[in-house]
């Protein structure tokens, strides 16, 4: 018992001291620090999808943003799309790599882009800082940064909850997760699944009162795995009775990093 209750001191500890250098990081503006997530869609031409990859493949490297990666959707989504996943440290940062792109031939990737798709569209997102003090590494935040080489052999899930409009429901949400995820977490490593929480935030511009989670996992079976353990819990199970009462609808796409 001393030493159950020993390990989950220093985990405690441990959440506690990611939890303070990421609210340094945050407010004093540093270069490591995300204060936006940009998710942008393209629905492109379902016979131009091979053209739009070569050209997300050979302009990656060109724009002033750093993109996590480029996702196409497995399954839940139009499967013409492609969703590109940037981090930002502000709203002004996204505006100077606009500004920067402009300056060069990074911006005719939207020229190309739009004889290619019949649709673009672009949401920012804030991440949601949830302390989670019990479960080791169980810490939220979109820095939990993932290798490339692992980003191309897994799957990315989104998962959107579309809340009721007001003040209150993201608030209610964030409780809810403070609440229920330590055990969700916990259901997923005990079935020995592979699967890491990559990002949790709101709507900041775009569709607001949405509310997403990211997720990475080594295998589809895994996502279906862990999301069944975790269906045992009555902690988790009371967390998303709980979302549910603040949420219009859900919905989740599995996609495959293509370019990163």
């Amino acid at each position: 018992m001393l030493r159950v209750r020993t390990i989950k001191a220093l985990n405690a500890y441990s959440s506690f001291r990611r939890w303070m250098r990421l609210s340094r990081c945050m407010s004093s503006g540093g270069g490591s620090s995300l204060g936006l997530l940009e998710i942008r869609r393209h629905v492109v031409r379902p016979d131009r999808m091979e053209p739009f990859t070569q050209l997300v493949d050979a302009s990656k490297n060109k724009s002033a943003a750093k993109p996590h990666g480029w996702y196409r959707p497995i399954t839940g989504g139009y499967l013409n799309e492609m969703l590109g996943i940037t981090p930002y440290e502000s709203i002004k940062h996204f505006e100077s790599t606009r500004v920067a792109d402009e300056q060069t031939d990074a911006h005719s990737f939207e020229t190309a882009a739009a004889s290619l798709c019949t649709s673009q569209h672009s949401e920012m997102f804030v991440p949601a800082v949830l302390k989670l003090p019990v479960i080791e590494d169980s810490y939220i935040t979109v820095e939990a940064e993932i290798e490339p080489e692992t980003r191309r052999n897994g799957f990315l899930e989104l998962r959107r909850y579309h809340l009721v409009p007001g003040y209150t429901t993201v608030p209610t949400v964030l409780a809810a997760f403070r609440h229920g995820l330590p055990e969700k977490i916990e259901a997923g490593r005990a079935s020995g699944c592979d699967a890491r929480a990559v990002f949790f935030g709101h709507t900041e511009v775009g569709v607001l009162n949405q509310f997403v989670e990211l997720w990475w996992f080594r295998s589809l079976d895994d996502g279906q795995r862990a999301r069944e353990a975790s269906r045992k819990s009555e902690q988790w199970r009371g967390c998303v009775h709980e979302i549910a009462s603040v949420t219009e609808r859900f919905h989740n796409t599995y996609y495959k990093c293509v370019v990163c």
